[in-house]
């Protein structure tokens, strides 16, 4: 017999089956005829006889369009809201408050009695956080790429060990908000380690995620902006302009229609840049021109003050 939370899971998954008109046929089945799991098995998990595994648990919520976050507050509680609440506040402190703080805030969720360590989303919010402090102040890349493809396989291990981008065979596939930053950290250290071909294939599955699913708009706002430019720059480096250029183009389009501007400048100037290396000058003196306003508008003048430089070498200098 299963527990109280895998009893409240099935229910709840079932809940979501049925009103949303879908037979147990309809959920377990994927592209190309494979399946997520058999008939019985999800009859058995609707009806709080077993639990599913982490990377069932996750397939079935993408075909019935539940957020993994949300799921687990439904069937944990208070105690995963609270976990997760004092993650927001550690996650927010990564690039601020320095290592020893980072290291005490970790070793205070790993040992708070009140958070399950075996909920899947838990273990990966803490294996984050440490590859985090590998990747920012260790700058041991290699250590951080072992934690966050371990955190990962938690949820997604059977596509994530044998090629990430098959996610694709699930329609409308998306990833949850710790999922979606452990790939970004991910994509981050294989660029720290020079393996830009992995770190650009892994921005591509974010961006293609995020850009084609029923994933929350507000995560869109969230880690677009980021995935755009992160991709844009990768991009340059390994000299594919016209491609650097394209994604430029693209999160620059995305951050006026969703009124986010904090990568907006930087996606202007990078823009800029890639049109100025495509002979387009009188383009990218326009994006040059638009980044450095954005800059002066916003005190910020030593990025205004590079921005000059830029087109004064252009030929169109312009005083701060």
């Amino acid at each position: 017999m299963g527990n109280v939370h895998t009893k409240t899971l099935g229910a709840y998954l079932k809940n979501v089956r049925t009103s949303r008109k879908m037979s147990r046929k309809d959920v377990i089945m994927l592209r190309n005829n494979e399946v997520i799991c058999s008939e019985n098995h999800l009859a058995d998990i609707e009806n709080g006889k077993c639990s599913p595994s982490s990377e069932i648990l996750n397939m079935l919520l993408i075909k019935l369009g539940i957020s993994y976050d949300g799921i687990m507050e439904i069937v944990y509680g208070v105690s995963f809201t609270a976990f997760m609440n004092k993650f927001a506040q550690a996650w927010d402190m990564v690039y601020v408050d320095g290592f020893e703080k980072h290291i005490m805030i970790i070793e205070e969720l790993k040992n708070n009695k009140d958070f399950d360590q075996s909920i899947p989303t838990i273990k990966q919010a803490i294996l984050l956080l440490e590859g985090c402090v590998e990747m920012q102040y260790r700058k041991n890349y290699t250590r951080s790429i072992e934690l966050h493809k371990e955190a990962l396989e938690l949820t997604v291990k059977k596509s994530f060990k044998n090629n990430l981008v098959q996610l694709s065979r699930i329609e409308n596939h998306f990833f949850s908000l710790i999922e979606y930053r452990l790939l970004k950290c991910l994509a981050i250290s294989y660029a720290s380690l020079f393996m830009r071909d992995e770190a650009i294939d892994l921005f591509y599955v974010i961006q293609d995620s995020l850009e084609n699913s029923h994933s929350p708009y507000s995560l869109k706002k969230l880690l677009l902006p980021s995935i755009y430019f992160n991709l844009s720059i990768l991009l340059y480096k390994v000299n594919r302009i016209a491609d650097s250029y394209s994604v430029a183009t693209q999160g620059i389009e995305f951050c006026n229609m969703s009124r986010e501007y904090k990568e907006l400048p930087k996606l202007l100037s990078h823009q800029g840049l890639t049109l100025h290396y495509l002979h387009r000058q009188d383009e990218a003196l326009a994006s040059f021109k638009s980044a450095h306003s954005f800059y002066i508008a916003h005190n910020n003048l030593e990025r205004a003050k590079y921005l000059s430089e830029r087109m004064f070498n252009l030929g169109k200098y312009i005083p701060d």
